[in-house]
């Protein structure tokens, strides 16, 4: 019997695929939470596009910071490509969060070719990403330690760029976070304590 709850008391919209959900996950209870990207600031298309591939989100969180929830967290679903984390699959294992965002840019560019403006862009490990509103990442901070509280270990949140396999598949979330994923770990985990 899952310890975690079907749904998050602070999500703010409900889009259920369960056409998409995969079973149970390994031992009731996920073990950890991949965070990534959309590559797109389009709700409605990033969810039709997902649906469409079989693929999907627990999570998505726009540019608001509002957590939409796209599937129970008493299943797993398809998210991480081949991947591995603290040696088990983020897809058997892993609740799945991701930031609405174009992610990597090409020359301040979007990959359909839309330029954002600089504010809305940041220059990090030498690459230029459109960065995550600091709403999103306050939603993104709050539901991972809530998520914690529910028996993930800090330890095990990865970005899907640290899980993927081969390593340098994905870049998610990359710097479209103001953090480095260890940095995120240490921060979630110090209101903890």
């Amino acid at each position: 019997m899952s310890k975690l709850p079907e749904y998050y008391p602070n999500v703010h919209l409900i889009l259920e695929p369960t056409k998409n959900l995969v079973g149970k996950f390994i031992g009731d209870d996920p073990s950890g939470a991949t965070i990534h990207y959309t590559a797109s600031r389009n709700l409605e298309a990033t969810h039709k596009t997902l649906m469409d591939r079989g693929l999907n989100y627990h999570f998505i969180i726009d540019r608001e910071g509002k957590v939409i929830q796209t599937a129970q967290l008493t299943h797993r679903v398809h998210h991480a490509g081949k991947a591995k984390w603290l040696d088990k699959s983020p897809n058997r294992s892993h609740v799945s969060v991701a930031l609405l965002s174009w992610g990597l840019l090409n020359d301040g560019k979007t990959w359909v070719g839309k330029r954002l403006p600089v504010e809305e862009t940041a220059h990090r490990r030498n690459n230029t990403w459109d960065k995550a509103t600091m709403a999103q990442e306050e939603a993104l901070l709050h539901l991972c330690r809530w998520l914690v509280c529910m028996g993930i270990p800090p330890a095990g949140i990865c970005g899907h760029d640290e899980c993927c396999l081969p390593k340098g598949r994905k870049v998610d979330p990359g710097g479209v976070l103001s953090w480095t994923m260890p940095e995120f770990r240490r921060l979630v985990t110090s209101a903890m304590t």
